[in-house]
């Protein structure tokens, strides 16, 4: 059970990051050689992964890029920065599905969790992934993460699939999405499980 952000009992909606009630790291065996495509989750086509509309909370704080959010649970989220046409000796996205006047966009985010193992649970480990992490467009579309992974991407790469983090720890790294170039980025979106997504303003 993904918790996108949790582990078990963050299914309430008090956790921050992607956590699963699992063992195991999930991020090394979603990762293929370098310049070859990541293992795809996606349900649909590339094209239209991107074009769902983002949903906003009537009552959204204004959050800016650098900003830290912190949650109740004792987690946080902050997304740090964002780089439009990044990733340029990479294959384009056109190679990977994707339409051919899009580019590559790198967000560099990070995720602190708690100091305290999570409730209801023995484990002491929480477990985080991308998928809570999306790109609203200037045209209100929301943009998933890059099905595709290259070695030409920024680094250090935020994990894929999910992965264990310890009490008290932080992931930082860059997801890479795949963005028309004649469109601009307005927002980027963390949504929890359960709980309104929160957005920081890009401009």
């Amino acid at each position: 059970m993904i918790l996108t952000l949790t582990v078990k009992s963050l299914l309430t909606g008090l956790s921050v990051i992607s956590l699963l009630a699992v063992s195991g790291c999930g991020g090394a065996e979603d990762q293929q050689e370098p310049d070859t495509p990541a293992p795809s989750t996606a349900q649909s086509s590339p094209v239209a992964e991107s074009t769902s509309e983002a949903t906003e909370s009537p009552d959204e704080p204004e959050w800016h890029l650098g900003d830290t959010i912190e949650f109740d649970s004792g987690s946080s989220a902050t997304a740090i920065e964002l780089e439009v046409d990044t990733a340029a000796s990479s294959p384009a996205p056109s190679e990977a599905g994707y339409p051919a006047n899009y580019v590559w966009a790198g967000l560099r985010v990070e995720i602190c969790v708690p100091d305290t193992p999570p409730e209801d649970t023995t484990d002491d480990f929480y477990l985080v992934a991308r998928d809570p992490w999306s790109l609203v467009s200037e045209g209100n579309a929301l943009i998933t993460p890059s099905h595709t992974g290259y070695s030409g991407f920024p680094q250090p790469e935020y994990p894929w699939g999910i992965q264990e983090v310890g009490i008290g720890t932080c992931v930082n790294g860059w997801i890479v999405f795949p963005v028309p170039d004649d469109e601009g980025i307005a927002k980027v979106q963390y949504a929890r499980t359960g709980t309104s997504p929160e957005y920081w303003t890009v401009n």
